[in-house]
């Protein structure tokens, strides 16, 4: 299952972040600080963590980590200072969005490859590696017959390499 945001979905789960986050939904001034600019933003983590939880319940327990997540794209981005003023909540709400959809998909993953790629990689036809789960319905067991046989030869003294016809009709017989 890949796991990718509805952005046309608006439902979501209230997240209580671990600390206070003020909504401010007006744009970060020019004069503030990197450590100011992801203060005022963190509320967007928190919106895309309640989303990921409304679209995905089964995320419930993950959703310290979306929102850690988060909170690093966003204090990446806004370190980086590529980025104009006006422009940074759009920015770190795609880049938030795509770092979240990468953790689900990886989280029963053992390819680990991220939605981005596999959506891309699908567009040109290139097949890429997916994640199958072990188990299934009609999941078969190991077969414990060579150990049986051999603990039937060491209660006989034989060897198990070296059975001769007669030897092996014993073990017939004791199996029976």
């Amino acid at each position: 299952m890949m796991i990718k945001l509805n952005r046309r979905n608006h439902t979501y789960r209230h997240y209580k972040a671990p600390f206070e986050i003020l909504r401010t939904f007006d744009d970060p001034s020019e004069d503030m600080s990197s450590d100011e600019v992801v203060t005022h933003l963190l509320w967007i983590p928190a919106l895309v963590t309640a989303r990921f939880l409304g679209q995905f319940q089964f995320l419930k327990s993950e959703a310290d980590e979306l929102f850690a997540i988060g909170c690093l794209k966003l204090t990446e981005i806004a370190a980086s200072g590529k980025y104009p003023m006006n422009r940074i909540g759009a920015v770190a709400n795609v880049a938030i969005v795509r770092a979240c959809e990468d953790y689900c998909n990886n989280l029963n993953s053992i390819v680990k490859v991220c939605t981005t790629t596999r959506y891309e990689n699908r567009k040109r036809g290139v097949a890429t590696p997916s994640h199958q789960r072990m188990t299934h319905d009609m999941e078969t067991t190991d077969d414990y017959t060579a150990l049986i046989v051999e603990d039937v030869c060491h209660a006989l003294d034989l060897e198990f390499d070296n059975l001769t016809r007669k030897q092996r009709q014993q073990i017939w017989e004791k199996l029976q």
